[in-house]
């Protein structure tokens, strides 16, 4: 009797692990960091709930955490990241994370400082830009395609040592790219990174925009991220279906742009 007892306490633990499990199968958990990527996943609450799924959302200021979330099976995905960050973290981690869903790039403009429109440049004005290597040469691309610079044939790897032309007598400040937006009224003109405007709530002060190749977007595009072996899980598979809503992307582009491209189909 006492045998029997005991495996039909089993048999109920098994049970009710059985339907946690299930009601966790409903629910997606997603990471990224706040702007806009917090925003943005916000906007599939609906979406999965119209497939069955309840979402949660959770914010890291963190690059590192929501990888290690993904890897070890706290997160289902993440949003924040592009391709070559993600294939770094892969080789220094040894974690094993692929994205399945490219979603948008955030382009460097130009915006106003003190002065409101590219049509007031003036000898001595200041522009600052980002100093790091990465963003700098896209800086400085930005102010060669509005005509006030030339660049020698290098403009990929482009320092301010490399502009071989001033059209139009300004100085340029190199600045770490987070610091330029507090700045942003104390220079004539500042060239930003999409989304340090949009945090720091400046992108109606956009002027122009980079151009920017396919080769550039494929590098610098955000991606949704997984664990490798989840490429086809029912949750990826809805979680691909919500960003592809055509709520999501609306709400991207009203909200966003021009300092958020969407790329989704």
């Amino acid at each position: 009797m006492k045998k029997l007892l005991v495996l039909l306490a089993a048999l109920l633990v098994l049970t009710g692990c059985g339907a946690s499990k299930g009601g966790d199968d409903k629910t997606i958990v997603i990471g990224g960091t706040p702007f806009p990527h917090g925003d943005i996943l916000e906007q599939l609450r609906e979406p999965l709930k119209e497939q069955g799924f309840e979402l949660t959302v959770k914010k890291f200021d963190d690059y590192k955490i929501p990888n290690t979330e993904v890897e070890s099976g706290g997160l289902d995905a993440n949003y924040f990241q592009h391709i070559p960050y993600l294939k770094n973290f892969n080789k220094d981690n040894g974690t094993h994370l692929v994205d399945v869903l490219k979603v948008h790039y955030e382009p460097i403009g130009i915006y106003a400082g003190k002065k409101s429109s590219l049509a007031d440049v003036a000898k001595g004005d200041t522009v600052l830009v980002p100093d790091d290597a990465t963003n700098l040469p896209r800086a400085l691309k930005v102010l060669e395609e509005i005509g006030w610079i030339e660049l020698g044939d290098n403009r990929d790897t482009a320092t301010v040592k490399d502009i071989v032309k001033f059209n139009q007598e300004i100085t340029i400040k190199e600045v770490q790219s987070d610091g330029i937006a507090p700045l942003i009224n104390d220079a004539e003109y500042v060239v930003l990174n999409g989304n340090y405007a949009i945090t720091a709530k400046v992108v109606d002060r956009v002027l122009q925009t980079e151009t920017i190749s396919p080769e550039t977007i494929a590098d610098i595009v955000n991606v949704v991220a997984v664990k490798e072996g989840n490429e086809d899980s029912p949750k990826t598979k809805a979680i691909i279906k919500a960003f592809e809503d055509q709520r999501v992307k609306d709400y991207i582009d009203a909200q966003f742009a021009p300092a958020v491209t969407s790329v989704l189909k």
